[in-house]
């Protein structure tokens, strides 16, 4: 049997791992005191507000954005957070999910404590991961951005975006599926590109325009006010010296006793930031600790974080009460309880995304003509889509051949029990003659196979194609597949019915689209 991840024993098992986390999303009385924290504790509202509603008109994301980013320099404003990189144009569907999600989880707390809560969306434009972020997918098609100058060494919020890229995203423009969203699409994608000078900020002003005016606050870490606001972070940091790596170390080590793999792993000689050398993003190391305290004191904004560092610089920024994590976060966050502490910070509430497969009319008939299931069509083989065929044919041909075969064997030895008597030496030609019959019986079993297939070949088409859509690579759908060919069919409905759905954090939804009289069917599974 299967070991459950991290993730699913935090979803499903939180006593298990409460050990290494400080608080559990679950307690309304945690959420309570992490409130009370948070604001007793946030100091940097009016340091972070201006740039951030500053960056908010500049991307287009409207005015309930702009408000929103204002709001944190009152007292008693608390955020809650989530994050993702910048891939092309959004990258893979559970980054709006993460999106949607931080805005759902906003409007539950406020309304639940009668506070003031900002979702705030933490875009990784600082991050040099090109081949993380470079491309993207629809069913049946990859796209992918041409390298840029310093791909895989600038950060994403620094690389140019050329004549190439930009042509890549013009051809997506162009073959965009039909549908009721295609236009509006079409210009979302294109308006985003005005002003925005590299795919991180492209990204940005697409989250923006899409989601803005559901008052989602994007933040850009490498704003030059929020790098200057972090100087006193980086110094901590920087004099913290050797005790984070060995802490998540340790944290690593104990949960592989315990049965888990470790998410995180840092080399002993790094410090947890990185810092620009002719904009390349280079990791810095311990023993350029005099480079570094430098740098914190005269050029903070040459200073970034890595993925142990990120969270706890998130959160000195930003009143975070809990961070929407999907479940590599999750594996992340586990081994860094203690870094918290060495930093005199409270790990944050983190709430499990929940996930939504998207099932488009096409693949909901070929379930119907296959009656499958969604599950069942997730893990169907080879071997049992030839028993459907058979079975479509009118007569089970594994059946029948199973029993020819059955009767043969029982005759052949029988056969072979005669021929002994008359002589011998025939009963030493038993095996060798049984072997060639089996074989010709499985030739004869896979051809008729092949016919089969040959015969409902659209029909096997039809079903594989929907299990590539269902589950591009045997992967979930929102791991995948990007969000421009949904919305460029449907239209952005569906967007705004998951915002408002009745979701259950951790949980794995089926949303069906254009599949009852407001065009949605959302179900668990």
């Amino acid at each position: 049997m299967k070991k459950r991840t991290i993730a699913e024993h935090y979803i499903h098992d939180f006593a298990s791992l409460a050990w290494r986390f400080d608080l559990d999303w679950r307690q309304p009385q945690h959420w309570r005191q992490q409130l009370k924290r948070v604001i007793d504790s946030y100091r940097l509202g009016t340091v972070v507000s201006e740039p951030l509603a500053r960056f908010q008109r500049e991307l287009g994301a409207g005015e309930k954005a702009v408000e929103n980013a204002r709001s944190l320099a009152e007292r008693g404003t608390v955020a809650i957070v989530t994050g993702q990189q910048a891939g092309l144009a959004t990258g893979p569907l559970y980054t709006i999910y993460k999106a949607l999600a931080v805005l759902k989880a906003a409007r539950e707390l406020a309304e639940r404590e009668q506070s003031k809560v900002i979702p705030v969306f933490w875009l990784a434009s600082e991050d040099h991961d090109w081949l993380e972020i470079s491309h993207c997918y629809w069913p049946g098609r990859q796209w992918r951005w041409p390298d840029p100058p310093g791909a895989g060494r600038k950060p994403a919020g620094l690389l140019a975006m050329t004549m190439a890229m930009e042509q890549t995203i013009w051809e997506m423009i162009r073959c965009l599926p039909e549908g009721t969203g295609r236009t509006e699409t079409g210009e979302w994608l294109a308006a985003a590109l005005k002003g925005a000078g590299s795919p991180a900020g492209w990204v940005a002003r697409l989250l923006a325009r899409l989601l803005g005016e559901q008052g989602l606050v994007i933040v850009d870490p490498m704003l030059p006010e929020l790098r200057q606001a972090l100087q006193p972070f980086w110094q901590e940091t920087l004099a913290k010296g050797a005790e984070i790596p060995a802490l998540i170390c340790q944290a690593g080590e104990q949960l592989a006793a315990a049965g888990w793999q470790p998410a995180l792993a840092m080399a002993s000689d790094r410090t947890g930031l990185f810092y620009l050398q002719n904009d390349e993003r280079i990791a810095l190391t311990l023993q350029e600790l005099t480079l570094g305290v430098e740098l914190a004191v005269q050029e903070p904004v040459r200073l970034s974080c890595s993925v142990a560092t990120r969270p706890l610089a998130q959160d000195r920024l930003l009143p975070t009460v809990a961070y929407v994590a999907g479940p590599g976060e999750l594996a992340y966050y586990a081994q860094l309880r203690e870094v918290y502490h060495l930093f005199g910070q409270t790990m944050p509430i983190l709430l499990p995304r929940w996930s939504v497969t998207l099932v488009e009319p096409e693949q909901k008939k070929v379930l119907n003509q296959w009656q499958l299931s969604l599950p069942e069509l997730a893990e169907l083989e080879q071997q049992e889509i030839d028993l459907r065929l058979a079975s479509r044919a009118g007569w089970n041909h594994e059946q029948l051949l199973a029993d020819l075969r059955e009767r043969w064997q029982k005759e052949h030895a029988e056969l072979f029990t005669h021929l002994a008597q008359l002589e011998p030496e025939l009963e030493l030609l038993q095996a060798r003659n049984w072997n060639y019959i089996s074989y010709q019986l499985d030739y004869l079993k896979g051809k008729v196979e092949q016919k089969l297939r040959r015969q409902y070949r659209q029909q096997i088409d039809a079903l594989l194609a929907a299990r590539q859509t269902l589950w591009p690579g045997g992967k979930r759908q929102e791991r995948v597949l990007n969000l421009t060919w949904f919305l460029s069919r449907w239209g952005k409905g569906w967007l705004h019915y998951l915002l408002h759905a009745p979701l259950d954090w951790g949980q794995h939804y089926y949303l069906e689209l254009g599949g009852s009289e407001d065009g949605y069917h959302l179900y668990q599974g």
